[in-house]
């Protein structure tokens, strides 16, 4: 159902960006648009206020056009492109659309209103709320048949169709309507008509707004409404975002240094107890090196024959610029065999650590060699050949 009347497409003047008008001509040439309708508003804000919406901005009927299109589509995307297509020929060019709530069958309301329209009903975008026409106050008739619902008021007739379209005439004109759609089974919100076809009288009781109507918005664009935060909450957020930076920053200063002094402190204590006990020795070394250093100052009385074994091997690799490194280490008491498992970047650099424990004066024995992810491990028996 059109909900216009006239020619159809036209220029009907110069919109608030200079540009000529895009929508259809809503009523015949000479006759006003009428206004929005104060009843159907109100019922469309009690629906909104039901619904936990923002009261929303009504736009009179006779600036915005109303269509049910098929648009059989999953992709929201794809029914905007979509809805452009279907309507070919009954707008006029990059006529801007609106797609509203959807119906059974994969049907959609779609609307189109004029810049200008908007302009004069939306004043200031910071302003919330929906922008909608007041014919949408009217919900659908609850048949299946083709049926009209009717608002009448101050000799105006707001029609609301089956297929959830809808417009507005005047009440001489209704009748002329009525013939052309069809002759539709009619219903009124508001009691008999003063002349023209019969009517279901449904006043006692009207149905009210449909909440799934309050869907459509027709803002776009530069109407569109964007939620914008107030500046002093901006600027008190921004502010406590740079305290909160600053704050975790100077945490994390004051834990590094803290960290920092603790670590210096129980270096400087173990240096200190290394110093007393072994002058030759430093922190920075091996801690193999240091326990074989240690060892060496042990009583005689005290000292085992692993101690020994271990110093010896110490020294016998200390002289070794090849990068170690001891993977495993095991002691047999009776058999007085040190066992290494020993891992280099190379295999030569393997052959030279047996090479120097042979010549320390040590008897070695020495597995098969391997191929690691760092380089090669090789396992070694070593006895003190003394």
């Amino acid at each position: 159902m059109v909900a216009q009347c006239g020619d159809g497409c036209a220029i009907t003047g110069r919109n608030h960006e200079g540009l000529p008008s895009r929508a259809l001509v809503p009523v015949s040439p000479g006759r006003g648009i009428p206004g929005v309708s104060d009843a159907l508003a109100a019922r469309l804000n009690d629906a909104a206020r039901e619904a936990n919406r923002p009261a929303p901005i009504v736009l009179p009927t006779g600036t915005v056009s109303l269509f049910n299109v098929l648009l059989p589509l999953k992709s929201p995307r794809q029914r905007l492109k979509a809805m452009a297509f279907a309507l070919s020929g009954q707008l006029c060019e990059h006529a801007e659309l609106t797609l509203g709530p959807s119906f059974e069958d994969g049907h959609y309301l779609v609307a189109c209103c004029d810049d200008d329209a908007l302009a004069r009903a939306i004043p200031d975008v910071d302003l919330p709320g929906a922008a909608l026409p007041d014919v949408l106050g009217i919900p659908r008739p609850e048949t299946d048949g083709h049926a009209w619902n009717l608002w009448c008021e101050a000799s105006v007739v707001y029609v609301r169709a089956t297929d959830a379209t809808g417009f507005v005439c005047r009440a001489d004109d209704f009748t002329t309507f009525w013939n052309a759609g069809g002759q539709p089974e009619l219903f009124s919100l508001t009691g008999p008509l003063d002349s023209g076809p019969d009517v279901t009288d449904l006043s006692s009781n009207p149905p009210p707004a449909d909440p799934n109507d309050l869907q459509m918005d027709l803002r776009r664009g530069a109407f569109k409404h964007r939620k914008r935060a107030p500046r002093r909450f901006v600027r008190f957020s921004a502010i406590a975002l740079i305290i909160c930076a600053i704050g975790q920053l100077t945490l994390l200063a004051v834990d590094a240094r803290a960290l920092a002094a603790i670590a210096d402190r129980r270096a400087a204590i173990l240096a200190a107890a290394l110093a007393e006990r072994v002058p030759d020795a430093s922190i920075e070394q091996p801690f193999f090196q240091i326990a074989a250093r240690i060892s060496e100052q042990i009583a005689p009385q005290r000292q085992d024959r692993f101690m020994k074994l271990l110093a010896q091997v110490s020294r016998a690799l200390d002289a070794q610029d090849a990068q170690l490194t001891f993977r495993e280490l095991r002691y047999g008491a009776q058999e007085d065999v040190l066992t290494l498992l020993v891992q280099g970047r190379e295999f030569s650099s393997l052959q030279a650590t047996e090479v120097a424990l042979s010549d320390a004066g040590m008897e070695v024995t020495s597995g098969t060699a391997t191929a690691t992810e760092s380089g090669a491990e090789i396992l070694l028996q070593v006895r003190d050949a003394s």
